[in-house]
């Protein structure tokens, strides 16, 4: 939470907007990578680009919180998921 806060707090940082979906991605494998050491620079990039490519307004729009979906992401990211893995792929789902 501190690292988004902090993140939140920076004036190039919108109140709204699709920025959050990968703040949020890039933080939480941020935060595993601090905690256990198991994941890596280029984990944090591949989250901020999955996520990334969430739209604005998806909340809205499709009826799914993309913090949600970002989450998903953070978690696919750490689990190396794919789309045609097994356990990997449920969990993060």
């Amino acid at each position: 939470m501190e690292m988004a806060k902090t993140i939140m707090k920076h004036p190039v940082m919108p109140m709204h907007g699709p920025e959050h979906h990968a703040m949020i991605a890039a933080v939480l494998v941020t935060a595993y990578k601090n905690m256990t050491g198991k994941a890596t620079d280029e984990d944090i990039k591949e989250a901020i680009r999955r996520s990334a490519t969430v739209p604005g307004g998806y909340c809205g729009l499709y009826g799914a919180d993309a913090a949600a979906i970002a989450t998903g992401i953070a978690l696919s990211t750490i689990m190396k998921a794919t789309p045609l893995s097994d356990y990997e792929r449920r969990t993060a789902n």
